[in-house]
Parts: C-alpha cells; sequence; structure tokens
C-alpha cells in the first residue's frame, strides 16, 4: 500500500473512533452529547467525509492492482482460480493449499464486538487463509445501513490453533453442506513389463469410499457487559472456541484414518527398542507402498515425545532453532492427544488423504435471545471429514509387543 493511501486512511480511521469514543462517553454518563461535543463530532464527520472523496479513486485503483497480482501469482504457480462444484476432484491445481482458517480476522472480530455493543445478532463465515500468511495490511470497504462509508485498515492477522490438518498439509475439497461424498479408493495393483503382443496389465482396484463432514461446534454464554467493558475477553473467547474445535477435528482425523480398512500396522520389535526405530520402520512401509510418495507426518501422544527424541538436540543431528520444531529425518512429528499414549500414525497425509469441508468454519453471536437476562451467546462451529482415497499411504504404529 502506497504511504499516501496509508496515512489517509490511518487519519480517516482516527476520526470515525474519536466521534464513536464521544458518543460512548456521553452513552455511558447517561447525558445528552454538550454543544462542544456536538460541534467537535459534525467537524471531524465534515473532514471524514472529504477524506473519503479523496481516497474512493486511490481504494479502488489500489484493490485492481491487488487483485491483478494476485492473478499473475496464480498464473505464475499453474494455481488458477477454484470453480468447484460439490464434487470430490482429486486434480492438485483444484485444490486450496490448506484447510480454512479457524480463528476470524482482526476485522471480523471488530465486527463480532460491535454487533454486540449495538445487540443486533450477527453470523459471519471465517475468511480463507491468507496466501502466504504473515503479517498484511488490506483495505476494507464498506457501506452500513445508514450508508455512512466505513474505510478501515486491517494490520494485522490474529493467531491460529494449530491443527493436524494444517501440520499434515492437507489438500482441500469443499462439498455442499452435511452431505454423503463418494470419493475413489486406491487398493493393491501393480504395474509389469508387457512382453510383445500380450495384454498389458491393467490396475481395476479402484472402490468408492464415503464420507460425511461431521458438524462440531461450540457455544459459550457471557454477559452482555463483560463483553462490551472487556474487549480482549472477546478475542480470547474466539481463540478459545477455534482451539477447542481444532482439537476435536484432529480427533475426527485420527480415528477416521485408524478406523479405514487397508492401513498397515507395525509393533516394536521388543519392548526396549528405541521408538525413534520403530517410527522409521513405519516410515519404512510407506516408502514401499504403492502411495509413491513419503511419509510427510507422524503423530505422537505427548506423553511419548520424551521417549521418541531424548535428550538429542535433532534427531537429525540439528542445531537449536528458535522455536520448537520436531522431525524425524525430515517427517514432521505432530503431537496430539487424539493418538492414544504407546501408539503413533504415521502417514503420507498430503498423498493419501484429503480434508472434506461441508461447512466453512462460522461463529454466531446472539445477544438478543437471552436480551432479558443481559446474555450474549457465541457458537463457533464447523463440518469437515476426511477422506483416505490411499489407505496404504498410512502405518498404525504399537511401540511396544
Amino acid at each position: 500500500m502506497n504511504p499516501y493511501l496509508k496515512a489517509k486512511l490511518e487519519r480517516y480511521q482516527t476520526l470515525r473512533s474519536s466521534i464513536e469514543e464521544i458518543q460512548t462517553r456521553a452513552g455511558n454518563e447517561a447525558r445528552d452529547l454538550t454543544p462542544d461535543e456536538v460541534r467537535t463530532i459534525n467537524e471531524r464527520t465534515e473532514e471524514g467525509r472529504g477524506l473519503y472523496d479523496e481516497l474512493a479513486p486511490e481504494i479502488e485503483a489500489h484493490e485492481r492492482s491487488a487483485k491483478v497480482a494476485t492473478l499473475s501469482g496464480e498464473l505464475a504457480q499453474g494455481e488458477p482460480r477454484q470453480t468447484l462444484d460439490g464434487r470430490l476432484v482429486h486434480a492438485e491445481d483444484a485444490m486450496p493449499p490448506m484447510a480454512p482458517r479457524l480463528m476470524p480476522t482482526h476485522e471480523q472480530i471488530v465486527e463480532l464486538h460491535r454487533a454486540v455493543a449495538e445487540q443486533r445478532p450477527l453470523r459471519l463465515t471465517v475468511a480463507d487463509r491468507p496466501r502466504g500468511g504473515g503479517e498484511h495490511e488490506r483495505a476494507a470497504v464498506t457501506v452500513d445501513d445508514t450508508a455512512d462509508v466505513n474505510v478501515a485498515l486491517v494490520p494485522r492477522e490474529t493467531r491460529e490453533p494449530r491443527r493436524l490438518a494444517v501440520a499434515a498439509r492437507l489438500g482441500v475439497q469443499r462439498v455442499q453442506g452435511v452431505t454423503d461424498v463418494v470419493y475413489p479408493v486406491f487398493n493393491a495393483g501393480a504395474a509389469d513389463v508387457a512382453a510383445e503382443a500380450t495384454k498389458k496389465p491393467e490396475y481395476d482396484a479402484i472402490t468408492p469410499g464415503l464420507s460425511t463432514p461431521q458438524v462440531i461446534a461450540v457455544h459459550t454464554d457471557a454477559t452482555r457487559q463483560a463483553l462490551e467493558s472487556v474487549s480482549a475477553l472477546e478475542v480470547r473467547l474466539r481463540q478459545k472456541h477455534a482451539a477447542l474445535i481444532a482439537k476435536r477435528e484432529d480427533l475426527l482425523l485420527v480415528q477416521t484414518v485408524l478406523a479405514t480398512t487397508g492401513i498397515g500396522s507395525i509393533t516394536g520389535a521388543a519392548a526396549s527398542t528405541p521408538f525413534a526405530d520403530t517410527l522409521l520402520a513405519a516410515a519404512a512401509v510407506v516408502l514401499g507402498s504403492d502411495v509413491g510418495a513419503a511419509p510427510n507426518l507422524a503423530a505422537i501422544n505427548p506423553a511419548d515425545v520424551v521417549a521418541v527424541f531424548g535428550g538429542a538436540v535433532g534427531a537429525s543431528g540439528e542445531s537449536p532453532e528458535s522455536r520448537l520444531r520436531l522431525d524425524l529425518h525430515g517427517m514432521d512429528v505432530y503431537v496430539t492427544p487424539a493418538v492414544a499414549a504407546g501408539t503413533a500414525v504415521v502417514g503420507a497425509w498430503e498423498a493419501a488423504a484429503r480434508f472434506v469441508v461441508g461447512w466453512d468454519p462460522r461463529v454466531l453471536v446472539d445477544p438478543y435471545s437471552q436480551m432479558k437476562n443481559n446474555i450474549v451467546t457465541t457458537l463457533t462451529e464447523e463440518a469437515v471429514a476426511l477422506a483416505v482415497d490411499e489407505p496404504t499411504g498410512f502405518v498404525k504404529v504399537k511401540f511396544k509387543p
């Protein structure tokens, strides 16, 4: 964003915030606005309208340039815009790179907080994870019911909880709501050398699988006074909901893999066998399977972390980093209580499975239904499933015989 546009947007937002602050202060003190306050509001409103008249062409040009840059980047990376019709398509260039985010953006949290203050229900779909991640700035222009034009600068993204679907880099396929999804399962088969004038080998072991997105939800009732007076509570509540849903989502994915017919299994050779050796043996099973990809993630229980890694700096001899990173010869190790202690799940997740999204994560605030009790209900939900199309890409591990 060019410095001129950024400075003007910041000034516009400052004017709006100061006007809202004056109105809020008068409301909290249960009094009418003073003549000085009315004059200040009128002056700042006029300045804000003048700023918007100046900024409107600049904002339009900025958004147009950003859109062109995004399209150019997608074409350069071989990722054209998606046109999904609800079918479980496995073309790699038709899939978003990551699972949709669970935590609302900073802008959306402000919108939700405003809805609570104004005592009006609001339901929104959490935005997709921005490409590239990290902090960024984005201009947002909206027009509300009173025809006021709102221009805001969104300076950052809110914190996302850790999730197995993201750590395993699962490809995503959206379907139409909570409905049965049929997907292909690739079973055993092999290519062979064909002698001259003989029939070439055929792979015909594709069978249908069935999956249904499951609704994962959590809600909280809190007093309206708490949500209005403590702005940080609103953000923390969203983060807690997102974390709880992420934890239950992890369990759903692990349970789906373990319940899939055809996955491999391996048990440690002896009670004294190092856990890392057993994980490496499981990785070898995946490498030798027909999935044609290396395992990219092993999910283990928190109780087994020390037994797997011991006191070593890194399983492959890496020097310490500034952040915690657990991997075994390049295979990520994801720690989750969704896997029972003493066991693990090793898999080529991104090659052998797809993350099915029936409902994108959504947030609902309802400060109206229980208005007599000053209770605001906050609900977060999604509908997801896992489609395992190559069972041999997964191995269930038992560390001790």
